[in-house]
């Protein structure tokens, strides 16, 4: 992993996000025409559930955030701010993410277990 978690080892979600990044980068460039349709179909579904999941673990990453008032303590206006310092994403998309956070981690648990 080259990100800055990296040194921060210890937490079982540091050793995941180093582990999915090397992973992926010993498929990345691969070449898919040899699967048959059936495994195009298959893994093309099987990437969206995971993505689904990783998903939630990163929403849950911006809830703690969050939750800690983290952007307040290192100089950004808000959460969606620093997000989008952090991620690089677009206004839109940081303050969709912020307003999902919160919605999924304040009550919503049902919600969040589906």
């Amino acid at each position: 992993m080259t990100s800055a978690a990296a040194g921060f080892g210890g937490h079982p979600l540091v050793s995941a996000l180093a582990a999915v990044d090397g992973i992926l980068d010993g498929v990345s460039g691969t070449s898919l025409w040899s699967l048959s349709d059936d495994q195009v179909a298959s893994l093309t579904a099987e990437a969206a559930r995971v993505q689904a999941r990783w998903a939630a673990v990163r929403l849950a990453l911006v809830a703690e955030a969050d939750s800690r008032g983290l952007a307040g303590r290192v100089g950004a206006a808000s959460t969606q701010v620093w997000l989008r310092g952090v991620t690089r994403c677009a206004p839109g998309a940081a303050k969709a993410q912020v307003t999902l956070a919160r919605s999924l981690w304040r009550g919503l648990d049902l919600t969040r277990e589906a």
